[in-house]
């Protein structure tokens, strides 16, 4: 397991028991980033980039709307969106000079050969024939 997070809260370490869990010989490091054959989003993108676009986009009723960064990734009529420049209420298609255009996603989320976890057999793979 990887980060700051526990395993089983009250478990210290990696071994032991709280409750019906008994943990035997886990580790807590570095875990490698799970990457893809290609997932169709620019270079050194992932896929909690990607947001829907929408022309009033606000996290909750009355909250002030949701700016558009440089270089977020938005979805708008099927169409894939990177901002050039931060931004409100400029919807993609009308606005060329706001939003650069990109090739659509591929969507090909077969884990990436010969990384870790393609080795572990985690993820989407190739059909073994």
């Amino acid at each position: 397991m990887g980060g700051g997070r526990k395993l089983i809260a009250g478990l210290t370490g990696g071994s032991g028991t709280v409750g019906p869990v008994t943990a035997t010989g886990n580790v807590n490091g570095a875990v490698s980033a799970l990457t893809f054959v290609d997932p169709g989003l620019p270079a050194g993108s992932t896929s909690r980039q990607l947001e829907l676009w929408a022309d009033r986009a606000t996290l909750a009723p009355g909250s002030p709307e949701v700016m558009y960064a440089a270089g977020a990734l938005v979805m708008h009529d099927g169409q894939l969106y990177r901002a050039r420049v931060q931004n409100i209420n400029r919807p993609p298609a009308r606005n060329a000079t706001v939003w650069e255009p990109l090739s659509p996603p591929v969507n090909d989320l077969r884990t990436a050969p010969g990384t870790a976890w393609a080795e572990r057999g985690v993820g989407l793979l190739d059909v073994v024939r």
